[in-house]
């Protein structure tokens, strides 16, 4: 396969996804989401001068819809 990544838009932002990816990824180009109920209950602890720390971001399916919420992200 000469495909090495897919660009996909999703509820939660363009990703460049891995087509080997069988969970994140899959979700993303299938659903067109992955992760929203965590970014919804994470919504309703930020506000836009919180600062969240994720760990294990992956390729940043909840962290850029949370960055968009607060004024720091470390991930």
């Amino acid at each position: 396969d000469d495909v090495t990544g897919l660009i996909v838009d999703a509820k939660n932002g363009r990703f460049a996804v891995d087509p080997a990816d069988l969970e994140v990824g899959a979700k993303l180009r299938l659903h067109g989401a992955y992760g929203m109920d965590e970014v919804e209950r994470i919504a309703g602890l930020i506000d836009e001068t919180s600062s969240v720390l994720v760990v294990g971001s992956h390729i940043g399916s909840l962290v850029i819809p949370i960055a968009k919420m607060c004024s720091k992200v470390v991930a």
